[in-house]
């Protein structure tokens, strides 16, 4: 996808500007990160925010297109490209800790939205009808994303990878693997790497002489997924993931069996810090919570080209100037 995103964001600089400036259109980047199953501080899930490591925070880059309705309303068409990892090895919760598990994502969103506007300032300096103005705005939509979760083979998967398959630890330890194909969870089907998510949130701009609009944005994601971090029920048995991967049954299994610190269930400590002993990576044991949906953010500033626009009236009173106007192009009469 990154081969078509990059040359959209070039084009749209380069587009023709046509008095009313109810159309802007820009580029975007800023920060990503991601609430879910994997990563967590020192509890169990926790909602929003509170419960995000910036150490995970990836980025987001994109562009969009604004069109302003009235005064109070807008809406937008937007492209986005994000990444959104997560490590357990982060947390200080044991048993998400214990399951030692790392990913990353990413996605493409495609979206729709409404803005409303809550606070507008026509000239912040009051100094004139070209001084920069102000605009505080929240939104909300629907988007459609295309999701690719890939997870991490730390030293423990390979240590158990290179001793069923052969080779050193250092061929497979830190690869990057698609793991979606191989069911982790047992799944008679993979789940759907496309899904819907709502995008809300607040955002400002400033506009300058009424032809560059500087700005940023914090959104929120409410998905329709538990899986883009490909986590969310129970372990499978081995004979499930041998089936569903294939040829690279001995590495998914690795991932999903075999991440964890051995040592960390040696003399009961396991139990001690809260998890079952033997039964913590077996079929049936918990791997994931399936009560809460993933969800994401994006913090983003953008800039933006404002495109004026010839207005009603000036159509109404002027379009039979031109070849586009209801009588055509206004011809002379030669007269003796």
């Amino acid at each position: 996808m990154k081969k078509y995103l990059l040359p959209f964001l070039a084009v749209l600089f380069f587009l023709p500007s046509s008095g009313q400036y109810r159309i802007d259109y820009g580029i975007r980047a800023g920060a990503a990160n991601y609430l879910g199953d994997i990563g967590g501080k020192s509890d169990p899930r926790r909602d929003f925010i509170v419960d995000m490591h910036l150490p995970s925070t990836r980025w987001a880059v994109g562009a969009f297109y604004r069109k302003r309705k009235n005064k109070k309303l807008a809406w937008s068409a937007t492209m986005d490209y994000i990444r959104i990892e997560g490590r357990d090895e982060l947390t200080t919760y044991f048993p998400r800790r214990a399951r030692n598990l790392r990913f990353k994502n990413d996605m493409v969103e495609l979206s729709g939205r409404g803005e409303f506007t809550l606070y507008y300032d026509s000239d912040l300096t009051n100094q004139g009808y070209f001084s920069p103005d102000m605009k505080i705005y929240v939104f909300g939509g629907l988007a459609g994303l295309y999701s690719n979760p890939k997870g991490y083979i730390n030293e423990f998967a390979a240590d158990y990878i290179s001793r069923e398959q052969g080779g050193s630890i250092q061929d497979y330890y830190g690869r990057w693997e698609k793991v979606r194909p191989w069911k982790t969870e047992g799944q008679d089907n993979a789940y759907s790497p496309v899904t819907f998510a709502i995008p809300t949130g607040i955002g400002m701009y400033f506009t300058y002489l009424k032809k560059w609009r500087f700005g940023m944005e914090y959104c929120w994601r409410i998905t329709f997924t538990d899986y883009l971090d490909d986590i969310s029920t129970q372990y499978p048995t081995e004979a499930k993931i041998e089936a569903s991967a294939g040829s690279d049954a001995t590495i998914a299994k690795g991932y999903v069996f075999h991440s964890f610190d051995d040592d960390l269930f040696v003399n009961d400590r396991s139990i001690d810090e809260g998890i079952p002993n033997s039964n913590f990576y077996t079929a049936g044991s918990p791997r994931g919570n399936n009560l809460n949906n993933d969800n994401y953010m994006t913090f983003q500033f953008y800039v933006s080209k404002i495109v004026k626009t010839k207005s009603n009236f000036y159509k109404s009173k002027y379009n039979w100037m031109t070849s586009k106007g209801r009588g055509g192009t206004r011809k002379g009469v030669i007269k003796f």
